[in-house]
């Protein structure tokens, strides 16, 4: 049945007006879910080349901005011995893009992005998995595993080295020195919330191995907005263990079509053509082989990782301090079932001098919600304490089953315990040093929370580094302070702010353990 013309203007200026089946067929249609041998109508042509206009300018617009990503071994490369000349007979590889027997070890994709960092007006962002041990920005190469080549659209390549990147959100930046801002154009990360249906175009650099910059293109609909990593149950039992990867708490979007090798750091596009998320080619269930459609999505969360990723810094995660465990019905005994929510994270212990301790935070309490977002199950709850960040403030809805009453309780959060920092690369600071002293939240390496085999907060700011041929012995990494001068301290912020008054003084630190230090200017 042909619309009547008034009709066929609104389902033109409105095509989410269209009849359902008939969308429904088009759709399907443009991403390969259905092969259709004919199209009813003039009207069905024009609106599907109305689209595939639309997915071209897209497309055009955003892939001068991926790149092709190339990780290459240094020892390969330089050393004549027995894994060199295997190397040669195997294709007899050369080490850089553009030359013709050119294979790296590993590839993927990267996005340039608009930056406000002032050292670097272009970054590239990609996952830490592309470029793991590559050279770090500001230090000798020599020290590097890997030479990290990026080749843009125009088949030029580049050596790189990374500005900061973070293990647990498998994100990072990288930089490429020579290359004129102008030369290249860069995306800007767009805060979305992405949600099941939604049309998405994937931009990445698969099978080429790196050979060109030309990203190859697809599309789909967003299938799932919170998969996750599978880990085994007991590391939800104890919020002072390592987090492996912050995935496993149910970040990650599933997308409906298969991301191949090669696709790692590529970029996820909305139909507007914003960059709304990192694609990454690594399954995220444990035991499959086949990677799969997904990626990060630029919630606001992740905004904030990678807004500090760009300024140089080590990404921190909020930290609340307690044990928790998946709600079950008996933690809501008393509740008739219509005003029992659907879940919570109960609280089996709270640590002493923890910021759930110090907001109002009881054992047995059980955490509906943080910061308005429903809280189902424990990896909510550790997923959106991590992601706010360190001192900052969450407001927890709670059902506190002894008192049979509902309530608020806010707190402002710690920095989560890091186990192995060793991957870690940051080549900015917050805060400078102060004296040859570099300082951090009392709970920014769990190594220096253990005692007796236990793990115990310390009411202070942890010393992290040492100019020890400046102040010797009589302070060290690993030291707590409580006080300086007067002022008690809890944050490096209040540290800094209490040096910083004292001015060119002699000053009295007071650590946790009762002693005191004079450090001089």
């Amino acid at each position: 049945m042909q619309s009547k013309p008034h009709d066929q203007a609104h389902l033109r200026s409105n095509p989410s007006a269209l009849p359902l089946p008939r969308f429904v067929i088009l759709a399907s249609t443009l991403i390969g879910c259905l092969c259709i041998t004919s199209i009813g109508s003039a009207q069905d042509t024009t609106l599907l080349q109305q689209i595939e206009a639309a997915n071209i300018q897209v497309i055009a617009k955003a892939e001068p901005s991926v790149v092709a990503i190339a990780r290459v071994r240094k020892d390969v490369a330089l050393k004549g011995g027995i894994e060199s000349r295997l190397r040669r007979s195997n294709f007899d590889r050369s080490d850089r893009p553009g030359q013709r027997d050119f294979v790296p070890n590993d590839f993927g994709a990267g996005v340039i992005i608009d930056s406000q960092n002032a050292r670097h007006p272009r970054l590239i962002l990609t996952n830490f998995h592309v470029v793991r041990g590559g050279p770090i920005f500001g230090q000798s190469v020599d020290a590097a595993k890997f030479d990290l080549w990026v080749t843009i659209a125009n088949r030029r390549p580049f050596k790189a080295s990374i500005v900061a990147a973070d293990p647990h959100s498998d994100l990072a930046v990288i930089t490429v020195g020579e290359l004129n801002p102008d030369e290249v154009s860069g995306l800007k990360p767009t805060v979305a919330v992405p949600k099941k249906g939604q049309f998405v175009f994937a931009l990445g650099n698969p099978y080429t191995i790196a050979k060109d910059g030309s990203a190859s293109a697809t599309w789909g609909i967003v299938s799932n907005v919170t998969r996750s990593r599978s880990v085994a149950a007991t590391d939800l039992e104890d919020e002072f263990r390592l987090f492996e990867n912050v995935h496993q708490f149910g970040t990650l979007i599933q997308i409906g079509v298969a991301l191949p090798i090669g696709t790692s750091g590529g970029a996820l596009l909305n139909m507007k053509g914003e960059l709304i998320g990192i694609t990454t080619s690594l399954a995220p269930l444990n035991g499959y082989e086949q990677s799969a459609g997904y990626a990060i999505p630029f919630t606001p969360g992740f905004a904030r990782v990678v807004k500090e990723l760009s300024a140089g810094y080590e990404v921190e995660y909020g930290f609340l301090g307690i044990r928790p465990a998946d709600a079950t019905i008996e933690d809501f005994d008393g509740l008739r079932p219509a005003e029992r929510p659907r879940g919570g994270a109960v609280a089996l212990s709270v640590t002493a001098n923890a910021p759930a301790a110090r907001g109002g935070i009881a054992a047995g309490d059980v955490i509906i919600g943080v910061n308005n977002i429903a809280i189902n199950h424990s990896g909510d709850l550790m997923r959106e304490v991590a992601l706010v960040g360190p001192n900052q403030k969450a407001k927890m809805k709670i059902w506190r089953p002894r008192a049979q009453e509902f309530s608020t309780r806010t707190a402002s959060l710690g920095k989560w315990p890091v186990q192995n920092d060793t991957e870690i690369i940051a080549t900015a600071y917050r805060l400078p040093p102060w004296r040859g002293i570099r300082f951090d939240y009392p709970t920014a390496r769990l190594r220096y929370l253990r005692a007796g085999g236990t793990v115990a907060f310390e009411p202070g700011v942890l010393i992290t580094l040492v100019d020890e041929e400046r102040h010797g012995l009589k302070i060290q990494a690993g030291d707590f302070i409580a006080r300086v001068g007067n002022t008690q301290v809890r944050t490096p912020a209040e540290f800094n702010a209490a040096v910083t008054q004292l001015g060119e003084t002699d000053v009295s630190l007071e650590t946790t353990d009762g002693r005191t230090i004079q450090i001089s200017p």
